[in-house]
């Protein structure tokens, strides 16, 4: 099992409660990705909607794109239907 930083676990949760961003992680395998984003879903699911994004070698820009955008209004609660 990979340990898990605290310190760094803590600034991610920082950027995401405080700084409203959103997340990117990558490495090599085996580095400790996945268990890292579990702990980091433990302290935020109560709160937060996840959505974990898996990006391969093979996606361009614009199928992330897609799928992002596709993610987001599947979230999104529906827009009032009245012109403003």
């Amino acid at each position: 099992m990979v340990e898990v930083r605290y310190e760094k676990l803590q600034r991610a949760e920082s950027k995401i409660r405080e700084d409203g961003k959103d997340l990117h992680i990558s490495g090599e395998p085996g580095m400790g990705k996945t268990e890292f984003l579990s702990h980091l879903q433990s302290r935020l699911e109560s709160e937060y909607a996840i959505v974990k994004k898996v990006v391969r070698r093979q996606h361009d820009i614009n199928n992330i794109a897609r799928d992002i955008l596709h993610s987001v209004r599947r979230e999104a609660p529906e827009r009032d239907s009245k012109p403003n």
